[in-house]
């Protein structure tokens, strides 16, 4: 009895400082947490899409407002046209940390109409379907013997293909256009498609998206989508839509260069250039970028020029004109090579980018 009548003095005498000490164990308790509680949200802040913040799911054409990528060829072009799309698990406009883990994704093709909306042609609608095989399905009557002419068709269509170090697989993982002259493939979604990180902790995911010729100034028009699955803290989709549209050029002897992208939307809206070279009559020029803004697509630059050396540092190449017989013009794609390019780019006028002459034709 006495042990506890001396430890109720001992509490009485002492009690501010007992309330004091377990107020700052639980104040201590309090503040982990919420430093805790701070590092979790601190992750969602570096993967959310605020226009401050980091996003870590982009990619060099698709993006969160779905913008138009025409590509200009010239009347008459006769050749398919190709874009390489390219699919990021970090932000490339601030690259210094990547996604944790793999990001799971769909990825969605679909043949849509040159409207705000990029309304999606309806196969099962007969006014659609009509639309689609206006381009796509193509007629030929051999009519030697009138009473028995022969039909044919032929079935034109837009293929995807996987990119694997820059070179397209030769299966493509992707089909939409014409199965018969009756029937169409106008979408198709591509699941399963993972961005898994190497050891530096970088993923990225290549594809190549190849429209034919038959599509040039046509209402038909491919909108590509990635779509995260399961992913709360990225985008719940990035896109972009794509088409051919021809010009007339006139040709006159020399050879020039210039962007041909429409300057109704300023350089900060696009993530890449066409550049054109056109002319007639033989020459040797020089092909000039600044590599500290601009990269051009290293396929074309394989295909064209026949060069598959083609580095990062690479600045410029000689050409000897015209590339191939009785060709007039020759496009060339120039990405926004990174996150200081792309400030760079997006302080400035059509006029200024021009005058900045980060691409140009030169002689020797």
């Amino acid at each position: 009895m006495k042990k506890v009548i001396t430890a109720k003095k001992f509490i009485k005498k002492h009690l501010i400082t007992i309330w004091l000490v377990i107020a700052a164990v639980a104040f201590s308790g309090i503040l982990a947490y919420a430093k805790f509680s701070d590092g979790q949200n601190y992750t969602k802040r570096v993967v959310s899409t605020g226009t401050n913040d980091k996003v870590l799911f982009t990619s060099n054409l698709l993006n969160t407002s779905n913008t138009g990528h025409p590509k200009t060829v010239t009347k008459g072009y006769t050749s398919d046209s190709y874009y390489d799309i390219n699919i990021y698990n970090y932000d490339k406009n601030k690259v210094s940390s990547y996604y944790p883990g793999t990001i799971n994704y769909t990825l969605n093709a679909m043949l849509v109409k040159p409207d705000a909306s990029s309304t999606v042609y309806d196969t099962t609608d007969s006014d659609d379907l009509n639309a689609l095989k206006n381009v796509l399905v193509e007629t030929q009557i051999n009519d030697i013997d009138p009473d028995n002419p022969v039909i044919t068709y032929t079935y034109h269509k837009i293929y995807i293909y996987r990119l694997i170090d820059g070179t397209p697989e030769d299966t493509p993982i992707v089909t939409l256009g014409a199965i018969d002259q009756d029937t169409m493939t106008a979408s198709y979604n591509l699941t399963g498609e993972q961005l898994v990180p190497g050891k530096t902790g970088s993923a990225v995911e290549s594809y190549r998206v190849v429209l034919p010729k038959e599509v040039i100034d046509s209402d038909v028009r491919v909108k590509i989508t990635a779509e995260p699955n399961g992913h709360s803290d990225l985008p719940s989709s990035i896109g972009g839509v794509f088409y051919i549209q021809s010009q007339n050029i006139v040709i006159t002897t020399g050879w020039n260069g210039e962007f041909v992208d429409s300057r109704t939307k300023a350089p900060s809206e696009y993530d890449a250039f066409n550049y054109r070279i056109s002319g007639a009559g033989t020459a040797n020029k020089v092909l000039k970028w600044n590599s500290t803004y601009l990269q051009p697509n290293k396929q074309e630059i394989a295909d064209l020029f026949g060069d598959n050396s083609f580095s990062a540092s690479t600045s410029q190449e000689a050409l000897s004109l015209p590339l191939k017989p009785d060709v007039y013009t020759y496009d060339i794609q120039f990405y926004v090579k990174d996150a200081v390019a792309r400030e760079y780019i997006n302080g400035l006028t059509w006029d200024q980018l021009i005058a900045a002459n980060l691409v140009s034709l030169e002689d020797p």
